[in-house]
């Protein structure tokens, strides 16, 4: 027979602090990803926090309604999709990724991104519902939650906070039951001073940006912007056009009693997973697509632009960097070398694609001297790998450009 040093009470109580020394270090690993994610927040962040709120509301619907609300004292973020469930819930006060679930399916909800919004505020208020069971279907409402990360640079006062909100999830299991959701989740963002500048210039962006978002984003349908006394509203539809091959979405932009319409004519391929905006106004006129990033992970890869052609590409088969301002692309690096390689030859086929089109139709379109314009970074570079990509990559545009007639001389091309 065994003998017992310690009594069974002495035992539980032994189980029951490892028990609680584990779950508070476990805690304590998310905190300190937040915290050092929250460090990292760079002068793009702004911009790049929106399309981070953009992304997870895309997760979350077929046919996503997103509606921003900036008044002097808050942004407001809201979208019409699934409620949160326990998991995800506290997968956004933990800060885990999605693409750390089994079934992941999306891409990327509440990933370490989501960091980036703090540059608004870091106190996030959440109004929505919680499903709480999927058969029968069981929802509570969430209100005035609040995800509070103001204590980021002390771990033991910010690990004490995220414990009290990962049971306060717990907590709303016990409130009142009720067979739907509510139609909007919302999330609202405190602003000071400084932190309305960053929101104002991040929807000014977004206003910039709504039609190639629209254009790339299938389970986005609508956006509604409310700021500075404008009520902006971004709707699609697909529009028929005559030229073989060539797709076009026409983007409806409504403020205020004004309406405008913006056509965006694309190229599709991988059964739509990848697709080219071409720099067409019309049919058959040629515009410059101005200051815009040229790449796209369904939202703009914001950054150094070295790829800077007439053109935009979009393709959900991209790999970007974590901080999503660039693809992989070569570098000394051989734990990124396959991902990179990847990258290339997905963007090697969609060139191919647009210049097999555009030798087939750039002969009937107007002002094509503007397509002309190949500003490809080609030198400068640290690593000697990512300077002979670019360089390879701005020799292949050059020769491809010289044999299509972009100028009409006497009549003639």
């Amino acid at each position: 027979m065994t003998s017992m040093i310690l009594t069974e009470q002495q035992l539980k109580e032994r189980k029951e602090k490892a028990r609680k020394e584990e779950i508070r270090q476990n805690v304590k690993s998310h905190c300190t990803q937040i915290r050092d994610g929250i460090r990292n927040n760079g002068s793009t962040s702004g911009e790049r926090a929106i399309w981070e709120l953009f992304q997870n509301a895309r997760d979350l619907s077929e046919a996503a309604e997103i509606k921003m609300t900036l008044t002097d004292k808050k942004f407001i973020f809201s979208h019409k999709g699934k409620a949160f469930t326990y998991d995800s819930l506290c997968s956004l006060v933990k800060q885990v990724s999605s693409h750390e679930k089994e079934d992941n399916i999306s891409i990327g909800q509440y990933g370490t991104g989501f960091l980036t919004t703090h540059k608004f505020s870091r106190k996030i208020t959440i109004n929505g519902s919680m499903q709480i069971s999927e058969d029968p279907k069981v929802y509570v409402d969430v209100a005035g939650f609040e995800i509070n990360r103001e204590n980021f640079n002390d771990i033991p006062k910010f690990i004490d906070d995220m414990t009290d909100q990962i049971d306060s999830v717990g907590k709303l299991m016990d409130t009142e039951q009720k067979s739907t959701p509510k139609e909007w989740t919302e999330l609202h963002y405190e602003l000071n001073e400084e932190r309305h500048k960053i929101a104002n210039k991040a929807i000014e962006e977004a206003i910039k940006m709504m039609p190639y978002i629209l254009t790339f984003n299938d389970h986005i349908s609508k956006c509604t912007i409310c700021y500075n006394e404008q009520v902006i509203e971004f709707k699609k539809e697909n529009k028929a056009i005559t030229t073989s091959d060539l797709r076009c979405k026409r983007i409806t932009k409504s403020s205020n009693g004004d309406t405008v319409c913006i056509d965006c004519f694309y190229l599709e391929l991988h059964n739509g997973e990848s697709r080219i905006l071409l720099p067409l106004q019309t049919e058959t006129e040629v515009c410059s697509l101005g200051d815009i990033p040229r790449l796209f992970v369904h939202f703009p890869l914001i950054g150094s632009n070295y790829f800077n052609v007439n053109f935009l590409f979009h393709s959900h088969r991209f790999t970007p960097e974590e901080k999503r301002d660039n693809i992989i692309v070569p570098k000394d690096n051989d734990a990124t070398e396959s991902i990179a390689q990847k990258n290339k030859e997905i963007l090697d086929e969609m060139t191919q694609h647009l210049w097999y089109f555009l030798e087939g139709h750039v002969e009937t379109w107007n002002n094509t001297i503007l397509m002309a314009n190949i500003d490809i970074k080609d030198n400068g570079f640290t690593e000697k790998e990512t300077e002979n990509y670019y360089k390879c990559l701005k020799e292949r545009w050059v020769t491809e450009f010289q044999k299509l007639k972009l100028i009409e001389i006497d009549g003639k091309r």
